[in-house]
């Protein structure tokens, strides 16, 4: 089972984009892919030559996703990074 970090703090379809930007500027994300449905949506990332996946389910939210064993340091260090950034704006 892929290591899955929910974002609860960002649980709306336009917090997706603030989630994909972020992580863009943050830690310097590249989009491999994008697609969007009628209540789901998800971006292929990729950090340090690392995939995972930004997803945002209806009803569930959105979260971080890592694809591969390999992928799962960074989706730890992601996680953490925006649980302390998470905490200082409540």
């Amino acid at each position: 089972m892929p290591l899955e970090v929910d974002v609860l703090a960002i649980p709306d379809w336009e917090g997706f984009d603030k989630l994909k930007a972020f992580l863009s500027k943050e830690h310097s994300a590249e989009t491999i892919y994008c697609a969007d449905g009628p209540d789901a949506r998800v971006c292929v990332l990729e950090v340090s030559g690392l995939e995972f996946e930004l997803r945002y389910e209806h009803p569930y939210g959105n979260s971080i996703v890592a694809t591969t064993p390999a992928s799962e340091n960074i989706v730890t260090e992601i996680g953490r990074d925006l649980e302390v950034r998470l905490k200082a704006i409540e």
